[in-house]
């Protein structure tokens, strides 16, 4: 899925773009800040936007991906200052979290 996006929110005043998106029972949506795919190793490479939405296809259907995801980002970063933030947040559809 590709939205439009904006600048991040707070830097600058903007007009940020509407969208709409339809979630059908069972959808998830993750809502990630920069700071998960801006992570950089002990070498000072990042993560990168890429490479975080290729992990996230592949684990897509793990129960616990949040955490999987979160254990991802520390295990690429390990030895690394962490530069940000790292927040995620999980949107499930019509599913109980039972």
């Amino acid at each position: 899925m590709s939205v439009q996006a904006g600048p991040p929110l707070g830097i600058i005043p903007a007009e940020y773009p509407t969208t709409t998106i339809s979630l059908e029972k069972g959808d998830r949506l993750l809502l990630v800040t920069d700071g998960v795919f801006e992570a950089k190793d002990k070498a000072g490479q990042r993560l990168g936007f890429e490479n975080l939405v290729s992990f996230i296809d592949t684990h897509r259907k793990e129960k616990d991906l949040v955490n999987i995801l979160v254990d991802h980002v520390a295990d690429f970063s390990k030895g690394a200052e962490r530069a940000d933030d790292l927040t995620v947040v999980e949107l499930r559809w019509g599913v109980s979290s039972h």
